[in-house]
């Protein structure tokens, strides 16, 4: 039989194949992914709070269906989905470790 590191976690792949997923590793992909949208998040010139007060701002020059509003919201939800990925390796990072089985 072959000897697994003890966290390591397995599962069906969609062939119905027994496969082995290091823990670690997973958690280090996802902290690369986390990486990544924070250096997205550090190149936007602003906020997603800026952005938020933006778009909660009534202005003509800003019409809900203006160009600029569409982007704004566009640019919103990117900040969001970058903020997910990091809070999730955040939470992953700390909370998985602990568990003594997976």
């Amino acid at each position: 039989a072959k000897e697994y590191p003890e966290a390591t976690v397995f599962a069906n792949d969609w062939r119905g194949r027994t496969i082995g997923y290091s823990v670690v590793n997973e958690i280090q992909a996802l902290g690369l992914i986390a990486q990544a949208c924070q250096e997205t998040l550090d190149r936007f010139p602003t906020s997603l709070e800026d952005d938020m007060k933006e778009l909660e701002q009534p202005s003509a020059k800003y019409a809900q269906s203006s160009n600029r509003t569409m982007c704004l919201k566009m640019r919103i939800c990117e900040k969001r989905a970058a903020r997910f990925w990091i809070e999730v390796y955040e939470f992953v990072r700390v909370v998985l470790p602990r568990r003594s089985r997976f």
